[in-house]
């Protein structure tokens, strides 16, 4: 059976890569040829995370993206990472729908809130009503997380399934560091990293009393020009080996709507290396840590500060808290816990056609 992703973004791109790429190998051994047509190029990306202007690749990926649809076949399994064409009304999902086309459409962030909550005044009053539309003419809708699918269920979607975003478990291995330099570590894009803000004069504190190193995997070097730490460029090839140098994983957000929507995937990854993790209690983030467990929730910086400081001095809490969200994720967060919900929706893909 062909599948095809309109995915947003190639391999490059964090949310297409997880909620696509990597279950396309492991889709094949039930039978299922993955297709991936991305909408952004590997251009486009690079653009948006050095924030240049970049109209004219976006016209192009458009233009390219309508040529891809019109290639489909009736018997395709079709599914859509989020929607067709961004701040374009939901007419092509419409259409598609109407000309006897039926898709999956799989959200890993709150892009609804990219338009009813929209500073814009035309685009909110236009677009607030889209993503409820594109979930409806869907026949099934895939969500990452508990927000998501709240969103969904107040909308009266029917046909939809709860998959959190995972880890490929044959590339992560937890490996518990017992070393006397800490470092505390981050994994995100320039575009996230400005979270890491307000912890800096954290980060400062702990390096002067216990000599705490920062690891920041992702992060434009420009932005952290302090002496205790280091920041990496991102690559798929080398993102596991740099999360197993850190000995604390954080993710602080701000309790913001596009922040509740998120699926915590940097937490994941770093309980998936047995590291314990520290994590702003926003959105999925107070589901995938068990506060006390497998790490902290902190919320006031002062909390950032005493929790962060009590596992810098306690390796044995690190260990313990490294083994509990290992098991979690494996048992949860993994591509085996979840294969078997993606193939039955797939399966079902076309069983109204």
């Amino acid at each position: 059976m062909r599948v095809v992703y309109f995915t947003k973004y190639t391999r490059n791109g964090a949310s297409s890569r997880l909620r696509s790429y990597q279950y396309f190998k492991p889709l094949a051994n039930y039978g299922f040829d993955c297709k991936y047509l991305p909408l952004h190029s590997d251009k486009y990306l690079d653009l948006l995370y050095r924030k240049k202007f970049r109209l004219l690749e976006a016209g192009l990926s458009y233009f390219t993206r309508l040529l891809n649809i019109f290639t489909l076949n009736r018997k395709d399994i079709i599914v859509i990472e989020k929607e067709l064409f961004p701040y374009v009304p939901a007419v092509f999902e419409f259409f598609l729908r109407r000309l006897g086309f039926h898709f999956i459409v799989d959200f890993d962030d709150a892009i609804h809130h990219n338009y009813d909550k929209h500073t814009n005044g035309v685009i909110s009053l236009l677009l607030k009503n889209k993503i409820p539309n594109v979930m409806k003419y869907a026949s099934h809708v895939i969500v990452g997380n508990s927000y998501l699918m709240d969103f969904a269920n107040i909308n009266n979607i029917l046909h939809v399934t709860q998959i959190p975003t995972v880890i490929d478990e044959t590339k992560y291995c937890s490996v518990n560091r017992f070393s006397e330099a800490i470092t505390i570590g981050w994994i995100g894009t320039p575009y996230t990293s400005i979270y890491l803000n307000r912890l800096l004069p954290i980060f400062s504190n702990l390096y002067k009393k216990y000599g705490v190193k920062v690891l920041l995997i992702g992060a434009s070097p420009k932005d952290f020009e302090l002496e205790f730490i280091d920041c990496v460029s991102w690559s798929e090839d080398t993102e596991v080996a740099d999360i197993q140098k850190i000995d604390i994983g954080i993710m602080p957000l701000k309790d913001g709507f596009f922040e509740r929507g998120k699926c915590g995937y940097k937490l994941i990854q770093y309980m998936a290396c047995g590291i314990p993790v520290i994590a702003s209690p926003v959105g999925e983030n107070r589901v995938i840590v068990d506060h006390g467990e497998n790490g902290f929730l902190a919320d006031s910086l002062d909390d950032w500060e005493s929790l962060l400081e009590k596992l810098v001095i306690n390796p044995k809490l690190r260990w313990d808290f490294g083994v509990s969200g290992f098991k979690k994720i494996q048992q949860k967060y993994s591509i085996s816990s979840q294969l078997l919900n993606l193939v039955k929706i797939l399966s079902n893909g076309r069983a109204d056609v």
